[in-house]
């Protein structure tokens, strides 16, 4: 209403519309709190005397921001259904030249529940002149999604962290694991803003490709956490207003997984017994404990530290990854390790440096690693030997992407010393192009620089036929000067129900003639191959995968279920009902 010569509206009529109230307020008659129109800047407005309308023009700083997004995953807990399954890999193999039938067995017995899961493996070995079992894993493992963490108790492999490696024991892991949250993502994502003077549609663009599209209302808006796909890209932000204006705001990028969100933090904490001769023998050596921190300290900088404890060697160290603004990230880590070796007393220090680069189309990357003679690697074996073989200096770079028109190409180059003495370096060099009918042709080069300087090429070209069924023929120059050639046909087999195979012919005496025909079921995975050499001794394998259990006091038998999650369905009443994952039956 109007107030000696200001227009004032009332505290309601600002929220409906939307509009950002300033902070001074009046009173009207009936009590009611109401502000000026007059106090906003870039504001307009005309009342109609006619129609005794108010009419309000106001820019989109005027109103209130909002901010869009995805609605984030429902918190439902985990149901812990109680069960028992079998996961196996059985085979059975002749060599063709009167040897005995061989027959092994990878098993894994799994119980589950409410205390998480207890598992049990092993190997069944029967060579038709003496039977052999040997222990693969025990353990107790409890998963806690909602705070994504993981306790094992028992056999498991540690997180060797950027600069150590990971070693099989037995003991305590605590540790998180972002996997648990599927679709979560742990580097950092994109915010845009902008804003809307009318009713609009804001569509996300990420490499020209749509990724989201929603309304917004007039007004600022903010849109965090822009689904990016990793390397260097580029992100437009598009508003389309009802009369069909549109504003493009684009933004470069670089995204890598190397990088942590700010204020997210990775964890381990391991400490037990090293697994020595795994799948050999079920024995234990050193103990050890190690503990490693990684956490997201700005959206560009992500560290790390790490340490580790053994009776004859202390370890510690750090890692650092940054953004090289928006061209690539960049990677350092130093570490130092002091322990005794033979009787000797040890000191030494680790240097890695690395560079790397991704897009769309190509990308590249240069590492550099160098440890003094007295550093010790994380499990590394007793003995002068062993040593004497500890990695002095090494060396990779590579890099791949188009070349000339439709023709892409990779280079890459090795190089390692030990501090024994011995170099090995290598360059590597691989060529691909189109070809009519979805041909396309490949060239692949190996040479070993220094020594013997021997080399190594090929040449392949490939053909997909109806049907999915693809064709490949193959010329290789190997190391010593050998020329070998193969042609084969194969068709994959599907994610669902349906049948593969393979078939061979090659100039090598070793393998002439080989062929494979694999089955996929609803409850088993079959498998068989056969290979006949120049002399004509045939050799044969055939293999089953499958889990066989029980849950919810229901059996079922399935394709390899392994250390992945899985779901019944019950549809009650109704035969017959095929049940799909990701469009496969």
């Amino acid at each position: 209403m109007p107030c000696d010569g200001v227009v004032l509206l009332a505290q309601s009529a600002w929220t409906e519309a939307r509009l950002v109230a300033p902070g001074s307020a009046h009173t009207l008659t009936d009590g009611t709190p109401a502000h000026a129109l007059d106090t906003v800047a870039g504001l307009t407005w005309r009342i109609d005397t006619s129609t005794l309308a108010l009419e309000v023009n106001a820019p989109a700083s005027a109103f209130v921001g909002s901010t869009l997004g995805p609605k984030g995953p429902l918190a439902v807990a985990p149901r812990r259904d109680p069960g028992a399954m079998l996961n196996y890999d059985v085979s059975l193999a002749h060599d063709g030249r009167g040897g005995p039938l061989t027959t092994a067995a990878s098993l894994e017995a799994v119980a589950f529940g409410s205390f998480g899961h207890v598992v049990a493996s092993g190997l069944v070995r029967d060579d038709g002149r003496r039977r052999s079992f040997t222990r693969l894993d025990t353990y107790w493992r409890y998963d806690m999604p909602e705070d994504m963490q993981t306790l094992v108790l028992g056999d498991t492999v540690g997180t060797g962290g950027g600069w150590s490696r990971p070693v099989r024991y037995g003991g305590i892991r605590w540790g998180r694991d972002f996997g648990m949250r599927p679709g979560f993502v742990t580097m950092p994502q994109l915010s845009l803003a902008g804003q809307a003077a009318l009713p609009s549609t804001v569509d996300v663009m990420v490499n020209n490709a749509l990724r989201s599209s929603q309304p917004v209302a007039p007004g600022p808006f903010d849109l965090p956490g822009v689904p990016v796909v990793t390397g260097a890209g580029e992100v437009s932000l598009v508003v389309r207003d009802l009369l069909g204006r549109e504003t493009v705001v684009r933004q470069s990028y670089y995204a890598s997984p190397r990088l942590l969100t700010p204020g997210l933090v990775d964890f381990s904490a391991e400490a037990g017994w090293l697994r020595t001769g795994y799948g050999l023998d079920s024995h234990y050596g050193d103990a050890f404990a190690a503990g490693t921190v990684r956490a997201g300290l700005t959206p560009s900088l992500t560290g790390e530290a790490r340490i580790e404890v053994q009776p004859d060697r202390r370890a510690a160290g750090v890692d650092v990854a940054t953004l090289l603004g928006k061209w690539g990230v960049g990677r350092a880590a130093l570490a130092a390790s002091s322990g005794s070796s033979q009787g000797r007393r040890e000191q030494g220090q680790l240097l890695q440096l690395g560079v790397e680069r991704s897009t769309a189309t190509a990308g590249g990357t240069l590492q550099y690693e160098y440890a003094t003679r007295g550093f010790q690697p994380f499990g590394e074996a007793t003995g002068h030997a062993s040593a004497a073989r500890r990695t002095r200096e090494s060396w990779l770079a590579s890099v791949g992407g188009p070349v000339l028109g439709q023709l892409t190409g990779a280079l890459s180059y090795v190089q390692q010393s030990r501090w024994d003495g011995e170099r090995v370096a290598s360059l590597g060099l691989f060529l691909n192009a189109p070809l009519p009918a979805g041909a396309s042709i490949g060239l692949s080069l190996s040479k070993r620089l220094g020594g013997d300087g021997a080399w190594s090429a090929g040449v392949n070209l490939m053909l997909p036929l109806d049907n999915g069924v693809h064709t490949a023929a193959r010329v290789d120059r190997q190391s010593d000067g050998r020329m070998v050639g193969s042609a084969a046909a194969a068709l994959n087999p599907p994610a669902g129900n349906g049948l593969g195979w393979r078939v061979e012919a090659s100039t090598q005496a070793s393998q002439r003639v080989r062929g494979g025909l694999q089955v996929n079921t609803g409850s088993a995975e079959l498998a068989a191959d056969a290979v006949a050499n120049a002399q004509g001794q045939v050799a044969v394998r055939a293999g089953a995968r499958g889990t066989v259990g029980v849950m919810a006091s229901v059996p079922f038998a399935a394709r390899p279920v392994g250390e992945g999650s899985f779901a019944m369905v019950e549809v009650e009443g109704v035969a017959g009902v095929p049940v799909m994952r990701s469009n496969q039956v």
